[in-house]
């Protein structure tokens, strides 16, 4: 049985998940996590933002504000403990990037 989160997006479209910790031109993150202000479908959950490909696969979409998501994403980042799945792969990461 899958586990049901505390945060769901909400049937209005014009409604971002509360708390709203940050707010930019086309991205906010909220208790969901990373929500689109353009694109309802473009949304990122919070145990997603520590995702080390998440920047690399958005910012390569014709219509993202990369400079918008990489804000959003930054804040993401400080608010959200990553999931123990992404920091084995930051830890990996961090390791082989060392000389």
């Amino acid at each position: 049985m899958k586990k049901k989160h505390k945060y769901k997006l909400p049937d209005d479209p014009e409604k971002l998940v509360q708390p709203i910790y940050w707010t930019g031109r086309q991205w906010a993150v909220t208790g969901y996590g990373m929500e689109c202000l353009e694109e309802r479908w473009a949304n990122i959950h919070y145990g997603g933002v520590h995702d080390p490909y998440l920047l690399r696969h958005w910012s390569a979409k014709r219509w993202v504000d990369v400079e918008d998501f990489e804000a959003a994403h930054a804040v993401a980042k400080k608010i959200f403990e990553p999931t123990p799945h992404f920091a084995r792969l930051i830890a990996q990461q961090q390791t082989s990037d060392d000389p």
